[in-house]
């Protein structure tokens, strides 16, 4: 009998979580500049990568839902129902492995870019991570160094 008011209750708590409480803590920003930093970033070449990873974002933990690409000229970031950010190249300013601790394993990617908070954290399955530094690699030219 009040099952659709417990339903109705649980969207609307999923709908304020995704479109609101999780963007602001990990600083994703709808706005017009953030949608033209992707766009500018796709403009840089074909992609050196594209792929479904583990993310760790002020905080938020999305495991395997994130959608990551990385172009010559930076890196996309697309969570499922939010509005996607952008790390241009010239914003990036360290990309890391951590070797310990809880995120033992994980790419962390310290940049200056509004669109979205820092660090970032990217993970992926062991068979992929090779894939995943290399992709680095080639966008920054250089190798990754280790914390």
């Amino acid at each position: 009998m009040y099952l659709w008011l417990i339903l109705a209750g649980l969207a609307v708590f999923f709908g304020v979580l995704v479109g609101f409480v999780f963007p602001a803590m990990m600083g994703f920003k709808n706005t017009e500049a953030a949608k033209r930093h992707i766009k500018e970033t796709r403009a840089t070449g074909g992609e050196l990568l594209s792929a479904r990873l583990a993310s760790s974002i002020g905080g938020v933990n999305l495991n395997g839902l994130i959608r990551v690409e990385v172009y010559p000229g930076g890196v996309i970031l697309l969570p499922p129902l939010m509005a996607g950010a952008a790390i241009p190249l010239a914003e990036i300013r360290s990309v890391t492995v951590v070797k310990e601790g809880v995120r033992r394993g994980w790419v962390e990617i310290g940049h200056a870019s509004p669109d979205i908070v820092s660090p970032v954290y990217l993970h992926t399955a062991p068979l992929r991570h090779g894939e995943l530094l290399q992709a680095f690699e080639r966008m920054i030219g250089q190798g990754i160094s280790s914390i």
